[in-house]
């Protein structure tokens, strides 16, 4: 996890999760981390053990809560050093923005340390706030560094965002559930503005609403009914195709919804 620092001095948060197998790479990126612009793109590559030389590079977009499109999106290419791929420190190097077609977009240097670590550090430093007494136990009582870390990990939908996801599926599954405490908050799904799923009141029983994937774009609104007992209404909605099993967690205020557009890509 660290930071794109592109030519201009601005930053991006970037995280990489990584899977070596005989020196071949898989695995993924997320762009602007929580933020509007958040983007998880598929990433292919190399590691050489011997030379402690890693590269990969990203290659297609999974899903992005940005308005940029599949065809003018810039991927980030990395070559640098690392060490150890499952104990990696601190990754760092030049990187180069690529349209699709090859041509050179925004580019600058990439900053990544362990995640491993960072926890540790995260429990380092509240330990060290819970102790100290010039901090209010009101204000210690509010911090939980580590949980705002598992927090940066989830993909979370609010209301009157759209995240758009790519899919090579005909088909594709959404799996609708509460992972925390039922407390009866209630949504209803639309597809192309028909309703699918109206009034459903969200419980730890995996709701399963099979789509067919007929067209370019297709349109599911999740809209929050009531707030249950605990605000906001949240629901957990799994987003299952061939290649990807994507899950989302929709926070949202009576009333309000937010959207997931399924563009179909080429096979």
């Amino acid at each position: 996890m660290g930071a794109l620092k592109l030519n201009d001095s601005s930053f991006i948060s970037y995280r990489v999760h990584l899977d070596e197998s005989k020196g071949i790479i898989s695995g993924y990126s997320i762009t602007d981390i929580g933020g509007k612009y958040e983007t998880k793109s598929k990433i292919t590559g190399t590691f050489n053990k011997e030379k402690g030389e890693i590269s990969f590079k990203e290659k297609g977009i999974i899903y992005t809560k940005s308005k940029v499109t599949q065809y003018d999106f810039c991927f980030v290419n990395f070559k640098g050093k690392l060490s150890n791929i499952q104990t990696g420190k601190a990754v760092k190097g030049k990187f180069k923005g690529l349209y699709t077609d090859g041509k050179e977009c925004i580019s600058g240097e990439l900053n990544l340390v362990n995640v491993a670590k960072i926890e540790r550090q995260a429990v380092k430093l509240e330990k060290k706030v819970k102790k100290t007494k010039l901090v209010s136990q009101a204000k210690k009582d509010k911090v939980n560094l580590v949980k705002s870390l598992d927090t940066l990990a989830l993909n979370v939908l609010r209301e009157d965002q759209n995240m758009s996801m790519f899919t090579k599926s005909r088909t594709v599954n959404l799996n609708i559930y509460d992972s925390g405490k039922e407390d009866g908050d209630k949504i209803t799904i639309t597809v192309n503005k028909k309703v699918l799923l109206s009034d459903y009141t969200v419980t730890k029983k995996v709701k399963i609403l099979s789509l067919n994937i007929d067209s370019d774009e297709t349109d599911i609104e999740i809209k929050a009914i009531s707030e249950g007992t605990v605000v906001p209404n949240t629901a957990y909605i799994e987003i299952k195709d061939e290649e990807n099993d994507l899950k989302v967690l929709s926070t949202l205020t009576k009333g309000k919804s937010t959207k997931i557009t399924i563009l179909r890509a080429e096979k």
